[in-house]
């Protein structure tokens, strides 16, 4: 089979112009692709690492990168509902993400598959509409000077 991962071709559509937080979202997309690339080769220990390591950096990395921007650049006092409801999205991520792993060290395989499918789309439309409109906050406050 000739099967390509997704979001080979997709991935240019959210990057969101920010020095910061492009690079964290590359990252999220090379793990993702890794991932579904281990599951077309039936590789099941390299699913789970990947796993982890896609836990690991959205739980380190990506989340806590934009939670300490958001803070540093007063986006949770400019806008407190949409600070919260982001910060609330990263923590249902995140639980999501370790009910999937759960599934995948269960051996739950089928379920594991069509629960990571359907986070993943969960997971664009969150950056597509939350990560975008903190981007544009940023650009706003501190351009390309921000830093974390």
């Amino acid at each position: 089979y000739d099967v390509k991962p997704p979001f080979t071709y997709e991935r240019q559509n959210f990057l969101l112009g920010n020095r910061i937080m492009d690079p964290i979202h590359e990252e999220m997309f090379n793990l993702v692709t890794m991932i579904f690339t281990k599951i077309i080769e039936g590789d099941l220990s390299g699913v789970e690492q990947g796993v982890s390591r896609l836990i690991d950096h959205t739980k380190n990395k990506h989340f806590a990168v934009e939670e300490r921007l958001m803070v540093k650049y007063g986006y949770d006092k400019y806008d407190k509902p949409g600070f919260d409801h982001h910060v609330r999205r990263h923590r249902e991520f995140l639980e999501a993400l370790n009910d999937i792993a759960s599934e995948l060290k269960a051996r739950q395989l089928g379920d594991f598959i069509l629960d990571f499918m359907s986070f993943i789309e969960d997971y664009l439309g969150y950056m597509a509409l939350d990560d975008k409109k903190l981007a544009l906050y940023l650009a706003r406050v501190c351009g390309l000077n921000c830093n974390v």
